[in-house]
């Protein structure tokens, strides 16, 4: 049975590669033709892009989005904005990928693979690793952050139960104080709209220095083409937070398959000790169990308050192979 390894283009078959994303269980967000085009188009500069299909004959099974600098490739991402990345593999078809793919790499004199941030469940971890020492090539994984989830119950009953009773009283006082300070709502929006994005980048900035910091004028416009890309792609949940009418929290989702990923927030400190920011995180939980949402994702990094609301570290590593 043959695998091919094959340049292809964004243009050339980002439909085939949606279709696999769609089909394949374990695929992420962060490495779909949607984020890699609009990543590539803001921050590609400098290196040559590596994108390549693997085919069983002609039908694809698995894509590797990668970019090269010198002879060292890389995923066409980078951990600012992508919080852990994989290839998108036809289930079962992660052996014969992985082969390929090294193989392919080794033809074309690649002389290392480095890839962060790696899962413990991705291809990468499962099946690449014990197939680059197969076949003597070296491989080093160091932990470099985490990643925090948790899996949601049927209900949001079941959900504070699961917490701690410290953290459950607090919660349950915190919804009750904001609640006496008025009408309290959240609306959530699927579709782009620059208005709102225009309150997600106020309290983005307002919230804290450091994001205000983050927020140069190329990052402001590649969130901006993100959430058109994950609009345009079904992934977009927008949740407004208001007190009295007046925008208090917002949070940036992305709903991919059957969970819900937290990629950004922003709260007016003006409501800081209202807890406006914890309370919107909530509320989306909230809502995520209500209809049915499997795991709730506060992505990467080890800020305390995913931890209050129930999640658990996974590992993330960054995974060096040397071909040489």
């Amino acid at each position: 049975m043959g695998y091919s390894f094959t340049p292809e283009k964004f243009d050339s078959f980002t439909e085939e590669w949606h279709a696999l994303q769609q089909q394949s269980p374990g695929s992420v967000i962060f490495s779909s033709p949607q984020w890699t085009a609009v990543w590539w188009r803001h921050f590609g500069q400098g290196s040559g892009l590596y994108l390549h299909s693997i085919r069983d004959n002609k039908r694809l099974i698995g894509v590797a989005p990668l970019m090269l600098k010198d002879r060292s490739a890389f995923f066409a991402g980078a951990a600012d904005v992508c919080d852990y990345m994989d290839f998108t593999v036809s289930p079962g078809q992660e052996k014969p990928f992985c082969t390929a793919l090294l193989d392919g790499l080794a033809t074309d004199g690649i002389k290392e693979l480095d890839l962060a941030a790696i899962r413990p469940d991705s291809v990468v971890y499962t099946h690449l690793l014990p197939l680059v020492k197969q076949k003597g090539f070296t491989a080093d994984c160091r932990q470099v952050d985490v990643n925090v989830s948790m899996e949601l119950p049927s209900s949001w009953e079941l959900y504070l139960q699961s917490l701690g009773s410290k953290q459950r009283h607090e919660l349950r006082r915190k919804f009750r104080r904001l609640e006496e300070m008025g009408t309290v709502s959240q609306s959530t929006s699927t579709s782009f709209s620059t208005d709102i994005m225009d309150i997600f980048f106020r309290l983005f900035r307002q919230s804290r220095t450091d994001k205000a910091d983050f927020l140069t004028a190329e990052r402001k416009s590649f969130l901006q083409d993100l959430v058109q890309a994950m609009s345009a792609a079904g992934y977009l949940r927008l949740n407004l937070l208001e007190l009295n009418g007046s925008s208090v929290a917002v949070t940036l989702c992305f709903k991919h398959k059957d969970e819900l990923l937290l990629y950004n927030s922003g709260y007016d400190p003006g409501f800081r000790w209202l807890s406006a920011g914890l309370i919107s995180k909530a509320r989306v939980i909230e809502e995520s169990i209500r209809y049915g949402i499997r795991c709730f994702n506060f992505l990467r990094g080890d800020e305390h308050y995913k931890y209050q609301l129930g999640g658990r570290s996974i590992p993330l590593y960054r995974c060096k192979i040397l071909f040489g």
